[in-house]
């Protein structure tokens, strides 16, 4: 027996109210700190399966829209800073914007390979052209595998001041 999909009521209120609450954010741009970062406001509509695959493409295209806006901002008298943007998938929810302030930091922070953590660089795919979107930031994709009382597999796809080699 076919299961019937309910549309999921109030996405494109949900939606408004979430990009409404991105477009606030604003840095403290304090270089004291290593970093600091954004989570994806809102509850985690955006990642269930009834979430239209358009909604979700407006939730991308907005994600990297902040990064770009966030890195136009960047004041110049900033020793380091970087301003990379994550989306998690399948767990959208989980998507990060991350301003480092740390250059070691930073540079450690894509290193993960212990026996809790794996990250694995993704070769030949690129999230956006799986979308159809367009957009001049840097992209980087990793397969993650944490390692817990289960194994748990899922992509993250950096995006802005990152290193592409």
């Amino acid at each position: 027996m076919d299961t019937i999909r309910k549309k999921q009521r109030g996405q494109n209120r949900k939606l408004k109210r979430m990009f409404d609450d991105i477009d606030k954010f604003q840095p403290d741009w304090n270089n004291d700190e290593r970093y600091e970062h954004f989570h994806v406001p809102s509850d985690p509509f955006i990642e269930s399966e009834k979430t239209t695959n358009q909604n979700k493409k407006k939730f991308y295209e907005k994600w990297l829209a902040t990064v770009e806006r966030l890195m136009k901002e960047k004041p110049q008298d900033i020793v380091f800073c970087k301003i990379v943007g994550m989306i998690s998938i399948p767990d959208v929810w989980c998507s990060e914007i991350i301003i480092f302030y740390d250059q070691e930091y930073y540079e450690a922070f894509f290193k993960r390979d212990c026996a809790y953590q794996t990250w694995i660089k993704i070769k030949n795919d690129s999230f956006l052209k799986r979308k159809q979107i367009q957009t001049p930031l840097k992209e980087a994709g990793y397969q993650q595998t944490i390692r817990d009382e289960d194994i748990y597999q899922n992509e993250l796809w950096f995006y802005g001041d990152i290193d592409v080699r």
